[in-house]
């Protein structure tokens, strides 16, 4: 490292020169930046050792976060490719005939159509979920991008005509078509003008302002996303990541998945979306200084073009460039450079400035709002003085720094150096004395995205089995533990796959009932493998409160939860399941106030829904829970629990037309005879008794004491209920929520059987609660 003698270090007041020197350097290729500021810095000794100094300090850690990034872009491509399996030209979806496939993507495939019902004709884009891609998040989003759609009304924003589910059950949306070119791509082929390219950015952002006053933020803008017709107009398309804020409509909010990985465009997401933070309408004022950027540029501003604090070059200095880059035979084509550097001279200044800001990695150094970078824009086109002002790097840190100039060129370095060693220490095997390597092409741990791992095969395989995993059938499951164990192979240190193997046979035994000890010792060895990798991942120790749960130990459960939540208070299914347990021991207060947490963190997960929709019944809140169950259903209507959750809700505000619909043919083995004793008892009402009598003769010939319990009781033939529950063994955890929750007054009308009392000390001792209120 260059050593400056103490007679040419700078003063404090030069920070500002020596930021802009460097950002300068930076902006020349690598190999030749050192020559560079020796030549341009050749007067001034000072500050050329300054800027050497800060230049040899910043190439490792630009380099390692080139390495991260680049790895990140790798494997989110990876999990959402362009790929699109089956071709479903030529069938009918309403009254329009699909055509060709315009385009396919994570969210869905889609089709260019014509209307084929005789009316009339039109010309419309049906977007349409492939198979692949049915998991109960992603039909979510679609239905919420339809919800989305449906609240905006802008000349510049696709319109929504219609939507729906076809007969196979994948949900569609059918949009106006425009026939037209990405703005990026219109700019160029007609040569477009500055003032040109800076009025058609007003337009665009006039569009992504109405999204936000209706609560939304796009969170995906890019050139693709963005059509200009053959009018000239630009229309703003696929709100399929977007977000509604929770004053808008709380209910479609997309959040992180729990595995923690987040849809966006490699190269066009925002700093807090790469991540993995929470994103607001600054993360679309970001996205639009990317796309004002490559509107002004031709090119993109590329991460691999930063260096190691994510600044990028201005776009005055990126025309200037570029040139030599891309084509040094038109470095000497003297109309060239004249052209090129006229364009140049014309960002320099006010466009460099609104760029800029809209880059700034800080949320809250952006433009407070789309509305102040338009305005901005709008005022250099009117020929007024811009608000925003570029604030040089280096001049915000030696404003804080109160000591002498030598004692603040020390701590600037320190800062530097620190920058550096996080990087090194957050890398793959960074701090290990082993000093491990990744294989050959292997890419870096990109903690981000939720991965900690450097293998591309392990990680997709673990996200694939976690989408399997939230579908919770009987077969997504095995398929997801067959996920996680690939997922294992190809990297038997990745965590993340080890509480994914836990969580599937977890499942397993909790959901589908295998009663197989081997199961849960199995799952037992995963948490513990784990925990033994990553002591503070969450996910580990909510699987280890499931265990716990199994086992009924509830103190075991809800401290493992709660230890859960310490590490991770966002993980929606720590919150969920500590619910759930805490409802089994009759703590339905603070059982309600976790389940309603856990629907806030994951308003896309049915099982918080349904966990909401149980305790809300336990405290006989039936409309709340009638709300939560349909939620659940919506969200995941081939899931069992939902319709059992909402059949029960149903039940106890008295449609029991209702639930006896949602009650038929259903299969919920974790339930035990609940289905059959909640169909009984609505048969009665009814005044169905004959059916109701097949189907008391079955409960009582069954394995499910309280299942028949419940519905003697119901008949008003409490002291049979009583010796039937008296003969059998400890209450099952299905039981125990209801036993203290709706059915309490089948069995203890008044309020002082001694009985009930009894009972529910035992069932408190069986789950090792000594002191319920505790």
């Amino acid at each position: 490292m260059t050593n400056a003698s103490d007679d040419n270090k700078p003063a404090t007041a030069d920070w500002a020169r020596i930021d802009g020197v460097f950002q300068r350097a930076l902006e020349q290729p690598e190999e030749e930046r050192r020559h560079w500021v020796e030549r341009e810095c050749a007067a001034e000794p000072g500050l050329r050792d300054a800027v050497l100094e800060l230049l040899d300090a910043d190439a490792p850690s630009e380099r390692l976060f080139e390495a991260a990034e680049s790895a990140r872009d790798a494997m989110v491509a990876a999990n959402f490719d362009d790929t699109h399996s089956v071709d479903l030209a030529g069938k009918r979806i309403g009254v329009y005939r699909l055509g060709k496939l315009l385009g396919a993507g994570g969210m869905g495939a889609v089709y260019l159509a014509e209307r084929d019902d005789g009316e009339f004709q039109q010309t419309v884009a049906v977007k349409i979920l492939p198979a692949w891609a049915t998991d109960a998040q992603t039909v979510a989003r679609f239905r919420a991008e339809r919800q989305i759609l449906s609240s905006l009304c802008h000349p510049n924003i696709t319109r929504l005509i219609d939507g729906g589910q076809t007969g196979d059950g994948y949900p569609y949306l059918i949009t106006d078509y425009i026939d037209g070119v990405a703005v990026n791509e219109y700019v160029q082929q007609q040569a477009l003008s500055l003032q040109e390219r800076l009025e058609l950015f007003l337009i665009i952002a006039d569009a992504v302002g109405h999204a936000h006053e209706q609560g939304v933020v796009h969170r995906d803008l890019k050139p693709a996303n963005i059509l200009v017709d053959r009018a000239g107009r630009p229309h703003l398309l696929d709100f399929g990541i977007a977000k509604l804020q929770a004053e808008a409509a709380s209910w479609v909010t997309l959040p992180r998945t729990m595995t923690g990985f987040s849809p966006m465009t490699p190269g066009y997401e925002s700093p807090e979306q790469r991540a993995g933070r929470n994103v607001e309408t600054t993360s679309d004022v970001y996205q639009l200084g990317l796309l004002l950027y490559e509107l002004v540029t031709g090119q993109r501003a590329r991460r691999s073009e930063t260096d190691a604090r994510g600044r990028i070059s201005s776009p005055s200095i990126a025309v200037q460039t570029s040139i030599t880059r891309d084509d040094p035979a038109e470095a000497s084509d003297t109309a060239i450079l004249a052209s090129v550097d006229s364009w140049s001279r014309s960002l320099s200044g006010d466009i460099d400035t609104i760029v800029m800001k809209a880059l700034r990695d800080a949320p809250s150094e952006r433009y407070e709002s789309v509305s102040h970078m338009r305005d901005d824009v709008q005022r250099h086109l009117d020929g007024t003085p811009i608000q925003a002002r570029p604030e040089p790097v280096l001049q915000r840190a030696a404003s804080g720094l109160r000591a002498s100039p030598n004692s603040a060129w020390a701590a600037l370095l320190v800062v530097v150096m620190l920058v550096a060693i996080a990087v090194v220490l957050r890398s793959p095997g960074g701090g290990n004395e082993a000093g491990s390597t990744s294989p050959p092409d292997t890419p870096a741990v990109v903690e981000a995205s939720g991965a900690s791992t450097e293998s591309l095969a392990a990680f997709r395989a673990y996200e694939r089995g976690r989408a399997l995993l939230d579908q919770r059938s009987p077969d997504s499951v095995v398929a997801a533990i067959g996920h996680f164990e690939q997922s294992l192979e190809a990297d038997p240190a990745y965590a993340e796959a080890w509480t994914g193997l836990a969580d599937g046979l977890l499942t397993q035994a909790a959901y589908l009932q295998t009663n197989d000890p081997a199961v849960l010792e199995r799952a037992a060895g995963a948490i513990d493998q784990a925990l033994s990798l990553d002591p503070n991942i969450a996910k580990a120790w909510t699987a280890k409160g499931t265990l716990a749960y199994i086992y009924r130990d509830a103190p075991g459960a809800i401290g493992a939860y709660d230890q859960a939540i310490e590490l991770d208070p966002a993980y929606a299914s720590a919150h969920q399941l500590r619910a759930y347990q805490l409802g089994i021991i009759g703590r339905f207060e603070e059982a309600i106030a976790s389940a309603q947490r856990a629907t806030e963190l994951d308003p896309l997960s049915p099982e918080a829904f349904v966990g909401l929709s149980g305790v809300s019944l336990s405290l006989g809140r039936f409309e709340e829970s009638i709300t939560a169950a349909r939620r659940a259903r919506e969200l995941s209507p081939a899931w069992a629990s939902t319709q059992l959750t909402e059949a029960q809700a149903l039940f106890g505000m008295g449609d029991f037309e209702g639930a006896l619909r949602l009650l038929e043919g259903l299969q919920v083995p974790w339930a035990g005879g609940a289905v059959a004793s909640t169909s009984a008892r609505a048969l009665l009402a009814l005044n169905r008794d004959e059916e109701a009598e097949v189907l008391l003769a079955q409960l009582a010939d069954g394995p499910d004491a309280y299942a028949h319990a419940v519905v003697l009781a119901d008949l008003g033939e409490r002291e049979q209920a009583w010796a039937r529950l008296e003969a059998s063994g400890p209450l099952s955890e299905f039981a125990a929520l209801y036993f203290q929750g709706p059915d309490r007054p089948l069995f203890d009308p008044t309020g002082d059987d001694p009985r009930y009392a009894a009972a529910l000390r035992s069932l408190h001792a069986a789950w090792g609660i000594t002191d319920p209120s505790g």
